[in-house]
């Protein structure tokens, strides 16, 4: 389990700032082609927080071994064979966007 720090807006799914309070962590699993992001949000001093499901991605890594957070939008995997995978949050509509406009100029 991975808490991830100042994730994107990609990864929130919001384009909105970021509430301070709500965290995000990545959990995966050994044996599973797969990791999940999960929303934590508070509900106030001394009561459980929600603990919300968020994202799932699934892999073609054989079980996951480890995880971590490469940057705001990035996430790195390593699985049980020590492969490394690396897995970008791209905003399709602006990479739309910019090829339509790398197009018109040239």
């Amino acid at each position: 389990m991975v808490e991830l720090k100042d994730p994107s807006y990609l990864i929130r799914g919001e384009r909105t700032e970021p509430n301070p309070e709500i965290r995000y962590i990545v959990t995966t699993c050994f044996d599973k082609n797969e990791f999940k992001i999960w929303k934590i949000a508070p509900k106030g001093a001394g009561v459980r927080p929600d603990i919300l499901f968020h994202i799932k991605i699934e892999t073609t890594l054989v079980g996951i071994s480890k995880i971590l957070q490469a940057s705001p939008s990035q996430l790195v995997c390593v699985d049980n064979h020590k492969t490394m995978k690396f897995y970008d949050f791209i905003d399709r509509i602006e990479q739309k966007k910019q090829q339509e406009f790398q197009a018109a100029v040239t």
